[in-house]
């Protein structure tokens, strides 16, 4: 779970335990939840993120099925839906970074 995951969870009304800020642990894989975390003071358990959790589950196991194929069968075969739209941001970034590259005339 991260920052969002958190937010978005407590923004739909679930029920939350009050949280033991002192007994918080560090988040290395996202060090700002722990701050985030605090600062709420309540708790969000992952269970009930149960269907964003799947959902990831679901994505990350087409991705990996996908970087499985060979080049031949990837190139007939559209990619998963959340991968498209990472490989879209890359282009877009890419796009973008060659043209701030470019001096002005």
């Amino acid at each position: 779970m991260g920052v969002v995951d958190y937010v978005a969870g407590l923004g739909r009304g679930e029920p939350g335990a009050g949280l033991r800020v002192e007994r918080l642990r560090d988040t290395p894989w996202e060090p700002s939840l722990r701050h985030v975390m605090a600062e709420r003071g309540v708790a969000l358990f992952e269970e009930s993120l149960l269907d964003d959790l799947l959902v990831d589950i679901t994505e990350s196991a087409a991705a990996a099925a996908w970087f499985s194929m060979s080049p031949a069968e990837q190139r007939r075969t559209p990619p998963p839906p959340l991968l498209q739209a990472t490989f879209e941001r890359a282009r877009d970034s890419a796009i973008h970074a060659d043209v701030a590259a470019v001096p002005p005339s």
